[in-house]
C-alpha cells in the first residue's frame, strides 16, 4: 500500500516540476504573447471582436462572442508542440471542436494558415448540413 502511495506522489511531483520548468521556459521566451505574437495577431484580425479572454504561462484564450455564440482559439504550449483548439458553442449550431498540433518553432503565418482553411471548410460543410 506505501509503495503504491509513494508511486502516485512521484508522478504527481513530476508532474509539477516538469509544468513548472515549462512556464520558466516560455517566460525567458518572452512568454506566450511574445512568443507566439505573430499567429495571435493573424487570429484575432480574422474577428473584429476578438479579445485575450485569458493570458496564463503556458496558454492564450482569444475569445469571440456574438448574440448566436462563442469561438474559443486556445494556445496551449506542451513540451515541444503548440496545442491549437478551435471550440465553438453556438445557440444555433451547437458545440464543435477543432484540434491541431505544431512543432513551437514552427512558421507562425502557416499555423495560422492551416488554422484558417481547416475552420472555414469545417463551417462550410456544417452549414451544408443544414
Amino acid at each position: 500500500m506505501w509503495i503504491v502511495i509513494i508511486i502516485v506522489i512521484f508522478f504527481v511531483a513530476q508532474f509539477f516540476v516538469s509544468k513548472q520548468i515549462q512556464s520558466s521556459k516560455i517566460t525567458k521566451q518572452g512568454g506566450m504573447l511574445n512568443k507566439y505574437g505573430q499567429l495571435i495577431d493573424i487570429i484575432m484580425s480574422w474577428h473584429p471582436n476578438a479579445r485575450i479572454a485569458e493570458n496564463g504561462s503556458d496558454h492564450i484564450n482569444i475569445r469571440t462572442s456574438s448574440e448566436s455564440g462563442i469561438i474559443d482559439i486556445l494556445l496551449v504550449q506542451n513540451k515541444y508542440n503548440l496545442s491549437v483548439q478551435w471550440i465553438v458553442e453556438s445557440s444555433v449550431f451547437g458545440k464543435h471542436k477543432l484540434k491541431w498540433e505544431f512543432y513551437e518553432f514552427d512558421d507562425q503565418e502557416k499555423m495560422a494558415k492551416r488554422i484558417h482553411i481547416d475552420t472555414s471548410q469545417y463551417t462550410k460543410n456544417a452549414l451544408s448540413a443544414f
